[in-house]
């Protein structure tokens, strides 16, 4: 398969966009790049400006958060979730203020692959568009939800209250 193939089956696997036509994921193809981080690399970090929605095609993604002490020394990063094959992280990318809420990172084992969607491009997209735009923010409720639900057991895991939930 040739990158654009690729990039266009993985967009149609990721649950942001399984309802699009053909003819809208070609418009989201056209904003994508791939790329590949090595094991370990931080794709963004948490605070920076978000520029980009990403779906994973290959490999897996650690998402973390890290909280500083009151005495401002920054903790070890906490995985809250992660990201693997047909999953989309990097919300903050379409979602106001556009600010990553979490860091990403790649994380060891088989090599990760990237779809690379351009954030302000995108958003503009969405804006022009109100049909793909409505069924991209669709999905990106879906994902939302999810990273919900990944958080509060992590949470309840954390608190020892996993057999509660």
């Amino acid at each position: 398969m040739t990158g654009a193939a690729t990039i266009a089956e993985s967009l149609k696997r990721c649950q942001v966009f399984t309802d699009l036509n053909d003819r809208q994921i070609k418009r989201i193809q056209a904003l994508s790049t791939e790329i590949e981080p090595d094991v370990g690399v931080i794709i963004f970090k948490q605070g920076a400006a978000a520029d980009a929605l990403y779906v994973v095609e290959s490999g897996r993604v650690a998402l973390e958060l890290s909280v500083p002490s009151p005495e401002g020394v920054p903790s070890r990063p906490a995985t809250v979730a992660t990201a693997g094959p047909g999953e989309a992280f990097g919300w903050s990318a379409v979602v106001p203020p556009f600010g990553m809420t979490l860091s990403a990172r790649a994380m060891d084992g088989e090599p990760c692959k990237l779809v690379c969607i351009a954030g302000p491009e995108l958003r503009d997209l969405i804006e022009r568009d109100q049909k793909l735009g409505y069924k991209v923010m669709a999905g990106m409720a879906r994902l939302l939800a999810h990273r919900l639900m990944q958080t509060k057991e992590v949470l309840l895991y954390e608190r020892g209250w996993a057999d509660v939930a």
